[in-house]
């Protein structure tokens, strides 16, 4: 996918390496988006490609922002995804490479199952959730993930849904 570079005087290694604002190092007018960009993550601190439609779509809107703008922000990922497979949801979000514990709810019986993994990383906070057929439930995860909040919060709100 980054052959094509090759000799261009942009860096690439397991992508293209960006800096906090997705310019593409070794190209100062060139920004790189989508699966090919590899970014620094502020909350993981090391560079990561994210391969989601929905990573590459908060990408453009950020660099369509640094271009007209001429603003020095740093790209802040969202950590979403999501799939329909046919009449199932799964939803993800948060990072979950710093989780240290996790935990399980919701009803896993039935045919169409309502459950929940959350993640926790060793300072005892929220960093991920993976949900499926639970919008509601993820939908006040994706609020605590982005409050920083602690994993005994969010054990005590999903205990309430």
């Amino acid at each position: 996918m980054t052959e094509w570079l090759a000799g261009s005087g942009i860096t690439v290694d397991g992508g293209v390496l960006c800096d906090g604002q997705l310019r593409a190092h070794g190209a100062t007018d060139v920004f790189a988006v989508g699966d090919v960009a590899r970014y620094p993550h502020p909350g993981l601190g090391r560079t990561v490609r994210s391969e989601h439609w929905t990573n590459a779509v908060d990408q453009a809107r950020h660099v369509a922002q640094v271009i007209v703008r001429d603003t020095a922000e740093r790209y802040e990922p969202t950590d979403y995804v999501w799939s329909d497979q046919y009449d199932w949801k799964v939803q993800v979000a948060g990072q979950r490479a710093n989780a240290a514990a996790e935990w399980v709810v919701g009803d896993q019986a039935g045919e169409r199952p309502q459950v929940m993994v959350a993640h926790a990383d060793a300072a005892g906070q929220l960093c991920a959730v993976v949900c499926l057929n639970w919008p509601r439930a993820f939908l006040q995860c994706r609020r605590l993930l982005d409050e920083r909040a602690s994993a005994v919060r969010a054990r005590d709100l999903l205990a309430a849904l």
